[in-house]
C-alpha cells in the first residue's frame, strides 16, 4: 500500500514493523517528536499501518536515526488509543523539538519481561528487561527502593525488604541500556506502569551515556 495513502511509515528499522515514525501531511514527509508519545499513540500508529498493535514499543531520542532532511510535523501527540490514524489524535503542528527527539515505534514482538542476573540467589541481581525480543539493562539514574519494589512485585517476590543497588553492584550486563531515569511510586505492578523522567510512560532507548558500570540491581529479601 502507498505510504502516502496510509499517511505514515516506519523507516530505519531492521524490518517493516519498526522504525522512525514519519507522517505525510499531504505535501511532505515529516517526523514526530517523542515528547509525551506513549503506548496509546503507538497503538494507533500500528493500527494505521495495519501492523500488530497488541504489543507496542515506543523508542525515544532518535533510536532509529534522525530525519534531518525533513521538518517535525507532529508534537505533543495525545491519542485516546481508539483512533484509526495519528491525524485523528490531538497534537500540535508547532514543535520546539530537534531531530534528536524523533520518536520510533516497534509494532508487535514478545511481551515485556524482567529477570534478575548475577546475584547469589534468585531474589537478587542485576535488573534485565526484554524489549521487543532483546534483553538489556536499566540505568541506575534515580534508581531507588521504590523502583526495586516494583521489580520485586512483578517477579512475585515480597516487597517489604526491596532494596535498590547502583553502580553495577551485581556486575556489568550486556546489550542495550533500555530504561533510564525511572520514577516509580513503588505501588505499580510493572516497570511499564512507572514514569520515566517527566513522561507518563517508559521511553525505551539505547542510553549510551549510561554505561554498564551503572547497571541497576535489586534485592527482594
Amino acid at each position: 500500500q502507498d505510504p502516502k495513502a496510509v499517511g505514515a511509515q516506519l523507516v530505519g528499522g531492521s524490518s517493516f514493523k519498526e522504525g522512525r515514525v514519519n507522517v505525510w501531511n499531504g505535501t511532505t514527509w515529516g517526523s514526530v517528536c517523542d515528547d509525551h508519545f506513549d503506548n496509546k499513540d503507538a497503538t494507533v500508529l500500528c493500527r494505521q499501518l495495519g501492523l500488530p498493535s497488541t504489543t507496542v514499543w515506543v523508542w525515544a531520542y532518535a533510536h532509529y536515526g534522525q530525519g534531518l532532511s525533513m521538518q517535525t510535523h507532529m508534537d505533543e501527540v495525545n491519542c485516546t488509543g481508539s483512533e484509526q490514524a495519528l491525524s485523528q489524535c490531538a497534537f500540535s503542528r508547532i514543535s520546539d523539538c530537534s531531530h534528536s527527539e524523533d520518536v520510533g515505534v516497534t509494532c508487535g514482538g514478545p511481551p515485556f519481561a524482567v529477570r534478575l542476573a548475577g546475584g547469589s540467589s534468585p531474589q537478587e541481581g542485576r535488573v534485565e528487561v526484554r524489549v521487543a525480543g532483546d534483553w538489556g539493562t536499566v540505568c541506575d539514574r534515580h534508581w531507588d527502593d521504590e523502583d526495586a519494589s516494583v521489580v520485586c512485585r512483578s517477579l512475585g517476590y515480597d516487597t517489604t525488604q526491596a532494596k535498590a543497588y547502583t553502580d553495577g553492584h551485581f556486575g556489568a550486563g550486556q546489550g542495550p541500556m533500555f530504561l533510564n531515569d525511572m520514577r516509580c511510586l513503588g505501588t505499580e505492578s510493572s516497570l511499564l506502569d512507572c514514569r520515566t523522567g517527566d513522561y507518563n510512560d517508559p521511553l525505551f532507548g539505547n542510553y549510551t551515556a549510561c554505561g554498564h558500570q551503572n547497571d541497576a540491581g535489586v534485592s527482594c529479601g
